[in-house]
């Protein structure tokens, strides 16, 4: 608990402030050409002509969003999700903004399904109120500080965006370097691709291929640019149909289940077991395959690593034969950003709204391919490096919950009359 200073005064905090109830303004009544700023409970949700508060304000999350606190210099209209504070004239605005951060209102939220917080509940908050002067003097220290703070939280943030995105811009380098460092029969992996392509079946036999000239940047001499059909067992993609969805049956994955951790299932939704044995005879998913975002998110790939039931929707499945082919291999050129380049570069990728890559597109993705040996030792290095770059990864994640954990000792300090 906070030590009050004996100078300051020591109150409930609605004996400081009132929280006003915000008032509803559905996005279909907002004119979204207006310069007043509508607030939900996480910001800034919209625009309007008109404005609810008139001076400058607080504006706290009630529902949603719990506890999380906005400023607003500038009139507003703050919706019913939303409580708003006009400070009286001996609160400082800041003043009441930061002390209400340190209040983490959040934790009040005593609500089971929709998360609220009960304004007589932040009522009973005790807090401590210095003269004004103090408080301005207390804002200004606030501000130098979280001035440096903030700074330190964005270029770790930034450091930390820029590091997973290395990860997968030095994976299609990878490939060019370690594959150059074993020999191989070049003439061996052509014929042994022709022999492989020549003997596939049934629905392993793409029926349509578009005809497309792709330019290729150059490979080492061990080894040769093949298309995924080449060298896959098959390459298909699921459903293009939408299933009635049920409340318990087999989940349907779509590209937006696809994530670079892996599958998502968190928001999955069902379909029938008679939809899923419909689908499953275009496109059933088994162990060794690769999923693989082909609308919206291009280039999510999934390497499918044990046996489960679902169906897919509008994502490519790519069948790896392991004979030939290494499944992490594969997956990882399929993650890299050297791939998606090249797909970019030959028009491969279309939408402008929302991008897509055609099925036949998606068969034609080029793969730079060697020798299974060759490739086992690629897939290493690339684990190699990437454990390490998580390892930095983590450390700038753990930087950054380091700063929130500053603020709050900050603030706390601050309220305790403990900054001079």
């Amino acid at each position: 608990m906070t030590t009050i200073p004996k100078h300051w005064q020591t109150k409930k905090l609605g004996e400081v402030l009132t929280l006003e109830y915000g008032k509803g303004m559905p996005k279909h009544k907002r004119t979204s050409s207006g310069d007043v700023n509508v607030y939900g409970s996480n910001g800034i949700v919209g625009k309007h002509s008109e404005s609810l508060v008139k001076v400058p304000c607080l504006i706290v999350g009630r529902k949603g969003t719990v506890g999380a606190v906005h400023l607003s210099t500038e009139p507003c209209w703050p919706i019913d999700t939303t409580y708003y504070v006009i400070p009286p004239e001996n609160i400082n605005l800041k003043f009441a903004y930061h002390l209400l951060g340190h209040l983490r209102l959040g934790q009040l939220d005593r609500s089971t399904a929709i998360p609220g917080l009960n304004r007589n509940d932040a009522y009973a908050k005790i807090v401590g109120v210095p003269e004004l002067d103090e408080q301005k003097q207390i804002v200004d220290k606030l501000e130098e500080l979280f001035s440096i703070l903030d700074t330190t939280k964005t270029v770790l943030k930034e450091t930390e965006s820029k590091s997973r995105l290395f990860q997968f811009s030095f994976i299609g380098n990878a490939y060019l370097k370690k594959g150059a460092e074993n020999k191989v029969n070049i003439d061996r992996l052509s014929a042994e691709i022709k022999e492989f392509h020549i003997h596939k079946t049934g629905q392993d036999i793409a029926r349509r291929m578009p005809n497309i000239s792709i330019k290729l940047p150059g490979l080492p001499n061990n080894m040769l640019w093949v298309s995924a059909y080449e060298i896959c067992q098959s390459v298909r993609d699921g459903t293009h149909d939408t299933p009635r969805y049920v409340d318990s049956g087999i989940p349907l994955v779509t590209s937006k289940n696809l994530t670079l951790n892996g599958l998502d299932m968190s928001k999955i939704q069902y379909i029938s077991k008679e939809d899923h044995k419909e689908i499953s005879k275009r496109s059933s998913v088994a162990k060794g395959d690769i999923l693989y975002g082909m609308i919206g998110t291009i280039g999510n790939a999934v390497l499918i690593e044990e046996e489960s039931q679902f169906s897919i929707k509008n994502v490519g499945l790519f069948k790896v034969n392991p004979k030939y082919l290494n499944s992490e291999y594969l997956l990882y050129w399929l993650k890299s950003n050297s791939l998606y380049q090249i797909l970019k570069a030959n028009n491969m990728v279309r939408g402008t709204t929302q991008q897509f890559i055609p099925l036949g597109n998606l068969r034609l993705i080029p793969v730079p391919y060697t020798s299974l040996e060759n490739q086992v030792k690629i897939v290493e290095y690339i684990k190699s490096q990437l454990t390490t770059m998580e390892q930095l990864t983590k450390a700038l994640e753990i930087g950054v919950r380091k700063s929130e954990i500053i603020r709050q000792s900050v603030l706390s300090k601050a309220f305790s009359g403990g900054l001079n």
